[in-house]
């Protein structure tokens, strides 16, 4: 079975890297004689955003769920019962019912994932 699932605010939860720096102008009302603010979490409409997201995934991905990423595409993951595939803060993932069901705990857990079901055809 062929699942997909979507992350709740992915950007809005993912930490910037430390070795990162993301400064933006503070919103009307809150300005301070010309001071910026230092982002502590990616937001909606950065371009630093989507990637930022990625490396956290597939970091965790790679170090705590155990897979291995493909080496012909960096979207596709698998670990031997289950193939992964992400798309931005989407994803595809195939296996028996058994190992699914697990790793999508795993995902909820950690992501704060929206089940989709089944994926069509």
């Amino acid at each position: 079975q062929v699942h997909q699932a979507d992350v709740k605010q992915a950007f809005n939860n993912t930490p910037v890297a430390p070795d990162t720096s993301i400064f933006v102008r503070c919103p009307p009302g809150y300005e301070r004689g010309g001071m910026v603010m230092r982002l502590r979490k990616y937001a909606y409409g950065l371009r630093e955003s989507p990637l930022g997201y990625y490396k956290f995934f597939s970091k965790w991905m790679v170090e705590e769920a155990g897979f291995k990423k493909s080496k012909i595409d960096d979207c596709l993951f698998w670990n031997g019962k289950i193939y992964g595939c992400i798309h931005v803060d989407d994803i595809l993932y195939y296996g028996n019912s058994a190992d699914t069901d697990a790793f999508f705990a795993q995902l909820e857990s950690k992501f704060g994932m929206h089940d989709l079901g089944e994926a069509g055809t």
